[in-house]
Formats: C-alpha cells, sequence, structure tokens
C-alpha cells in the first residue's frame, strides 16, 4: 500500500534488503573460515592434485579474497594509527592572534575538544582514506572503521597528554621570567 504512495520507498527497501544480504553473506564467509573448514579442504586438494591445485582452489576463493579484504583493511588502519601520531608531533595549525594576525601554532597548544584540532584529525583521517582508496586499496569497511576508532582514541590521548605537557612547560617558563 505505501509502495503505491510513494514508489520510491520500494526503492530504499530494496538497498535496505540487499545490504542484509550481503550482511549475512559476510557473516557466513567468515563463519566458514574461521571454522578452519577452508584450511582443511585445501589441505585435501594438495595432497590429492598437488600445490597448484590447492593454490587455484584459495587463490579464486571468495575466502580468499574476504580475508586479504580484512588483512588490508587491518594494516592500512594500524598504519594510519601510527603516521597519524607521527605527524602530529610535526604538526602546525594556522590560526589568527589577537591582532587578526595569521599565526601557524603547535598542534600541542589545542585540546582534543578544540575546533583546531578536530579538524586537523578529520582532514587527516579523510587525506589518508583517499590516498588509500586512490592507490586501489581493497579496505573492508567494517574491520577499518573498527581500528579506526581505536586510533582516533589513541591520537585523542595523545594530545591530551602532550596539551597537558605544553602547558606544565608554558607555566614553568612564565613563572621562570617573572621571577
Amino acid at each position: 500500500a505505501l509502495s503505491a504512495v510513494n514508489p520510491i520507498l520500494d526503492m530504499y527497501m530494496d538497498r535496505s534488503i540487499e545490504k542484509e544480504k550481503e550482511k549475512g553473506f559476510k557473516l557466513a564467509i567468515d563463519k566458514v573460515f574461521n571454522s578452519g573448514q577452508v584450511n582443511k579442504e585445501a589441505n585435501d586438494i594438495r595432497r590429492k592434485d598437488g600445490n597448484d591445485a590447492a593454490r587455484q582452489l584459495v587463490g579464486g576463493s571468495i575466502f580468499a579474497d574476504r580475508t586479504y579484504s580484512k588483512a588490508v583493511s587491518s594494516l592500512y588502519s594500524s598504519q594510519l594509527n601510527s603516521d597519524m601520531q607521527q605527524a602530529y608531533q610535526d604538526a602546525l595549525i594556522d590560526t589568527f592572534d589577537r591582532n587578526g594576525n595569521s599565526v601557524q601554532r603547535s598542534i600541542k597548544e589545542f585540546t582534543p575538544s578544540d575546533e583546531e584540532f578536530i579538524n586537523w584529525r578529520e582532514s587527516y583521517i579523510q587525506n589518508y582514506t583517499d590516498k588509500i582508496l586512490n592507490d586501489g586499496g581493497d579496505i573492508d569497511t567494517a574491520e577499518f572503521s573498527s581500528n579506526l576508532q581505536s586510533s582516533i582514541l589513541n591520537i585523542n590521548k595523545l594530545a591530551r597528554d602532550e596539551n597537558s605537557e605544553y602547558k606544565v612547560a608554558r607555566v614553568k617558563s612564565l613563572s621562570t621570567n617573572y621571577l
């Protein structure tokens, strides 16, 4: 009845159903792969028909493709974590001083909740993700997203720690100058 009133609903429903089917299919692949059945089958074929046949089975397998995608996603996201932390150390933020002059300030001057830090972090992640996709990276979005969340938590912790150290060093410097 609703689709007669609004045919667009059919399209959204079909998309939703396809996404759910794909999700279920991936879960099934994971279950079979994690059970060890694929390795057992590959070993049986290797014994019967040789290494080439076993490689062909695994190499052309959706299981191998799925595992490859997960592994690549894990590597990319862990590399993102270390690269982002390294980039943080030298990052400079373009901002303005009290007189309205453009100045560059160390990112360590900003807390993880400051707009400047959030913009830097989001821009870094977007550029990194674009680079992966432009290089032809095949990423498993669930795996990448999961690891991306821990990268964000790690960079936020680093930013909090570094900002605290910056504030302590600044107070020491000001008090030394004052005394």
